[in-house]
C-alpha cells in the first residue's frame, strides 16, 4: 500500500508500507528495457522502524518474489542493498552511509546491476555490484518500505527530487575505491592447475606471485589492471613447483595493500 504526490518546492513525496525482506514496498514505477537505471536525491526519509527506508528499486516485476535490486536510505544514516528472489527471499547489505540528502542510482549492464551514491549528482562511488538473470524489461522507479519485518500496519515517507529513470543510458563508469579481499584458492591442495579468486573492490593494477616457504618467490603473474569487475579470477603457476606449502601474494600497486592466502602443491 502507498501513494504518492508533490510536496513543498516540488518535491516528490513517497508514503508507503511492507516488510521490504518480504518483497513488499510501495514504488513509483516505470519500464526501463534494455540497459538503463534509476536515480533519485533523497532529501529525508522517516520511519517508525530501524529499517525504514528511501531510495531506488528495479526489479522484473511488481510479484513479491520478483528479482531485482532496492537501494533504501534508512533514518539511522545506513545505506542498504536489498537482493530480492534470492531463494524466494530478500537479504539485506549494509553498503554505505548517508548524512544530508543523497543521491542514490541504480543501473544496469548486461547482467550486473550496479548500486552507487553521490554527494552532488555528479561524482558517484560504487557501493556495491549484483550479477543477475534478469528480463530485458524492469520496473524502475523511487521506492518507500516501511521495515524490514513485523512492519504490518506502518508507513515510511520518502521525499525525492531530481528522479531520473533512462532506458539505454550509458553512465560513466564510477570509480571502485573500497577494500579487496581474498575469496579463496581453487582446488586446494592442487596439483596442475590452481586459481585464485579475488573480491575487487577498488580500480588499479594488481600483481600476483607464489612464496615458497624460505620466503622465495618461485612464480610471478603478469600485472592485471582492474578497473570494473567485481571478481577477478587469477591463474596461480603450479604445474612446474614440487610438492609443498606455498604463499599466494597479491599486491594492490597504487595502494601497497597486499594479502596472502596459503596453498598446498601436492603430487
Amino acid at each position: 500500500p502507498g501513494r504518492a504526490g508533490v510536496g513543498v518546492q516540488g518535491a516528490l513525496v513517497v508514503v508507503g508500507g511492507g516488510a521490504v525482506r518480504d518483497g513488499a514496498f510501495h514504488m513509483v514505477r516505470q519500464v526501463v528495457s534494455g540497459d538503463g537505471g534509476v536515480s533519485a536525491r533523497v532529501s529525508a526519509v522517516t520511519g517508525t522502524t530501524p529499517t525504514a527506508g528511501a531510495g531506488v528499486a528495479m526489479r522484473a516485476s511488481t510479484a513479491s518474489d520478483a528479482p531485482g535490486v532496492t537501494l533504501l536510505a534508512e533514518p539511522d544514516g545506513t545505506l542498504a542493498l536489498w537482493d530480492h528472489g534470492v531463494d524466494g527471499r530478500s537479504v539485506r547489505t549494509e553498503v554505505g552511509t548517508w548524512d544530508g540528502p543523497t543521491w542514490l542510482r541504480l543501473r544496469r549492464g548486461e547482467v550486473r546491476l550496479v548500486a552507487e551514491a553521490s554527494p552532488d549528482g555528479e561524482a558517484w562511488t560504487r557501493l556495491d555490484t549484483r550479477l543477475l538473470s534478469l528480463p530485458t524489461d524492469l520496473l524502475a522507479g523511487p521506492a518507500v518500505a516501511a521495515g524490514d519485518r513485523d512492519s504490518l500496519g506502518l508507513v515510511a515517507v520518502g521525499w525525492f527530487d531530481d528522479v531520473t529513470v533512462t532506458s539505454g543510458g550509458e553512465y560513466p563508469e564510477a570509480t571502485p575505491t573500497g577494500p579487496f579481499s581474498i575469496r579463496g584458492v581453487y582446488p586446494n591442495p592442487s596439483r596442475d592447475a590452481a586459481e585464485l579468486v579475488l573480491e575487487v573492490g577498488r580500480s588499479g593494477t594488481y600483481t600476483l606471485d607464489l612464496v615458497d616457504v624460505l620466503g622465495r618467490v618461485v612464480w610471478t603473474g603478469a600485472p592485471v589492471a582492474m578497473t570494473d569487475l567485481r571478481y577477478l579470477t587469477l591463474p596461480l603457476g603450479v604445474s612446474g613447483l614440487g610438492a609443498g606449502t606455498y604463499v599466494a601474494r597479491v599486491r594492490h600497486v597504487e595502494s601497497g595493500e597486499t594479502l596472502t592466502e596459503v596453498l598446498t602443491v601436492a603430487r
